[in-house]
């Protein structure tokens, strides 16, 4: 004789199981990817916040002498250390090597 399946189409339980442990591994897979983007995210930020940011400024007038004065300056406003490996100075398309040549060129009337 023929069995007959009397249970009306029902998952199994070894089916749901099988579903379980793969809606798991699925879930542990997107909450690993969702970490490994978070800590990427904070390296950047870290990054970001210990950048130098070097600011440069120039007058011609030094208020404390109370007398025209020029004056060019290089200041570091970041958090991290600023390296600079050297500065190009150039007037009117011409290089110049030092800063009295520089100076000179610019600044003499």
């Amino acid at each position: 004789m023929r069995e007959i399946d009397h249970s009306g189409g029902a998952i199994k339980s070894e089916t749901l199981n099988l579903i379980i442990a793969i809606c798991a591994i699925l879930i542990s897979g997107a909450s690993f990817y969702a970490t490994y983007l978070q800590a990427q995210s904070a390296e950047r930020q870290v990054q970001a916040m210990t950048l130098p940011v070097i600011q440069f400024d120039h007058g011609n007038y030094d208020s404390d002498l109370d007398l025209g004065a020029i004056s060019f300056t290089l200041k570091n406003a970041g958090v991290g250390p600023a390296i600079v490996d050297g500065i190009d100075l150039v007037y009117k398309e011409q290089r110049f090597d030092g800063v009295n040549a520089f100076f000179r060129a610019c600044c003499e009337s």
